[in-house]
Formats: C-alpha cells, sequence, structure tokens
C-alpha cells in the first residue's frame, strides 16, 4: 500500500516535471523564435542602410571632383580676365602718353586689375583646399601632385519631366516594407498564443502600414520640388547655350569688320574674352545640371542628399 501510494507520488512528480520541461522548451523556442526573427529584420535594414551609403559615398566623391573641375574653370575665367585687364593697362599706358586718356581713367583700369588678382589669389587659394581635401578623401598622400583634368560633358538631356518612385528600388519604402513585414510576421504568431501581444502588433503593423504611405507622398512631393528645380536649371544651361550660339555668329561678323577696317584688334579681342568666359561659364552649367541629375536619381531610390 504505501510502496503504490509512494510510486504514486514519483509518477506525479514525474508528470508535472515533464510538462513543466516542455513548457520550458515551447518558452525557449518562442525565445529563439523571436531572437531570430529580430535578427533577420535587423540584418535587412542594416542591409538597406549599408547600400543607401555606397550610394551616397560614391555620390559625394563624384561630387568632390565635379566641384573641383568647376572651381577650375572659374579660377580660369577669373585668370583670362585679369589678363584682358593688363594688356588694357598697357594700352591705357600708350594713350595717357598721347593725351588720350587721362590718369584717372588709367588708375581705374589699374585698380580693375588689382581686383581681379585678388580675385584669382583667393579662387586659387580655395581651388588648392579643394584639391587637398579630395585627395585626402580618396587616401591620397598629401605631397603627391595630382592633375585635375577637364570633363567632356555633352549637352545634357532634361530629365526633369514627371519624375516617379521606384518602388521596388526607394530604399526608404523597402525600409518601411521590411518593418511591415516583420510586425505581420509576428502578429501571425501570436494570433493563437496571445491575444493581448497580437492586438499590439496589430496596431504596430497598421501603424507602419500609415508611416509608409507618408513616407512615400513626401517623397513624391520633394521630387515634384525637384523638378521645378531642375527646369530652372535647365532653362538657365539653354539661355546660355543660345547666348553662345549667337557670339558665334557676331564673331564670324567681326572678322568681316575687321577686315574692313571697321573694327579694332581690341573690340576682337573683347569678343574672344567673352566667348571663352561663356564657354566655361556653360561647362559649368552643364556640370550643375548633370550632378543634379544623379541627385534626381537617387532621390527616387529615396537616396537623399542634404544641400
Amino acid at each position: 500500500m504505501i510502496n503504490h501510494s509512494f510510486n504514486q507520488f514519483l509518477n506525479a512528480q514525474s508528470a508535472e516535471q515533464y510538462h513543466a520541461m516542455l513548457k520550458e522548451k515551447e518558452i525557449n523556442l518562442t525565445s529563439l523564435s523571436n531572437n531570430i526573427r529580430s535578427l533577420t529584420s535587423k540584418n535587412n535594414l542594416a542591409y538597406l542602410e549599408l547600400e543607401k551609403t555606397k550610394q551616397l559615398v560614391r555620390y559625394y566623391s563624384v561630387q568632390q571632383y565635379y566641384r573641383v573641375v568647376s572651381m577650375k574653370n572659374s579660377l580660369e575665367a577669373v585668370e583670362l580676365e585679369a589678363a584682358y585687364l593688363e594688356q588694357g593697362i598697357e594700352d591705357a599706358v600708350l594713350l595717357n602718353k598721347h593725351g588720350l586718356v587721362s590718369e584717372i581713367e588709367l588708375d581705374k583700369v589699374r585698380n580693375e586689375w588689382g581686383e581681379q588678382n585678388n580675385e584669382f589669389e583667393r579662387l586659387l587659394h580655395q581651388y588648392e583646399a579643394q584639391v587637398e581635401r579630395l585627395k585626402s578623401e580618396l587616401g591620397i598622400a598629401a605631397e603627391q601632385k595630382v592633375q585635375i583634368d577637364s570633363i567632356e560633358v555633352g549637352f545634357p538631356e532634361n530629365t526633369s519631366l514627371a519624375l516617379l518612385l521606384k518602388l521596388d528600388e526607394n530604399y526608404e519604402l523597402r525600409r518601411a516594407d521590411e518593418e511591415i513585414r516583420s510586425a505581420k510576421e509576428i502578429y501571425d504568431e501570436l494570433l493563437n498564443k496571445d491575444l493581448f501581444l497580437a492586438g499590439y502588433y496589430l496596431n504596430a503593423w497598421n501603424r507602419k502600414k500609415e508611416e509608409k504611405e507618408i513616407v512615400k507622398k513626401q517623397l513624391e512631393q520633394l521630387l515634384k520640388q525637384m523638378e521645378y528645380e531642375g527646369q530652372a536649371l535647365y532653362k538657365e544651361l539653354e539661355q546660355l547655350s543660345q547666348k553662345q550660339s549667337e557670339i558665334v555668329q557676331t564673331e564670324k561678323d567681326h572678322a568681316k569688320l575687321l577686315a574692313a577696317g571697321r573694327i579694332t584688334t581690341r573690340d576682337v579681342e573683347d569678343l574672344k574674352l567673352k566667348m571663352d568666359l561663356l564657354r566655361l561659364n556653360v561647362e559649368n552649367a552643364k556640370l550643375n545640371y548633370v550632378m543634379f541629375q544623379v541627385k534626381q536619381q537617387l532621390a527616387v531610390k529615396g537616396v537623399l542628399i542634404k544641400g
């Protein structure tokens, strides 16, 4: 009798321990499943962030080089103007000797040349600083010299019309989709286990879907603003190009007028300076627009550039 009761006690204890072990195993498996799900979601989000960062690094590297080239063009423009003014001083000195130019007019030309030289020195300092920054970012030794080559850019197409989000390529929307997927997955698993927690993740799931729609609308508004900005840049480029075409025709007319003795060589030099300055302005405008196109395409993918 005693043995029978004792055996019943042992069996009851064993059954209780067995159920406790099963419960603990179930809890451990659930915890493991939750950890794996959390890690998977974090890994997916980290991958998207990494890809987005790579896009930004590429953009800023190219942008830095384009800025250096653009500044080099601006430096050349100021140098051309300074050389033109220096020639003007020589002409003014000669005219002054013959009483055709006053001392005040001569001093004015000299002052203009001095101001242009100061501007050249200022831009040169900025240019050299930009080159050093570029070398640092590219891992080039400070003592190593680099050659900044001009970039041949053809006349770009106007791509600022009807920019649309690429839903399957947009990092921000893909991030939102991952957060939505993760919340729904947890909700589905908890639905038959814990209704209270399932309700919490149902709200989280719906909230993430609403947040995605808000992000989508914000991105669409941004792209619309960029369309207007792109149109303004392209209009500026077209106007400069039109002026360039007009001045080429003027150059042909000047050649005939010079041959006929109706204009001076100084008039020809003046036109040549205008042509050179306009050429550099067009090149910089093309560089600006091409970089803006890259910026637009990144925005379509959800990579937003500040500044």
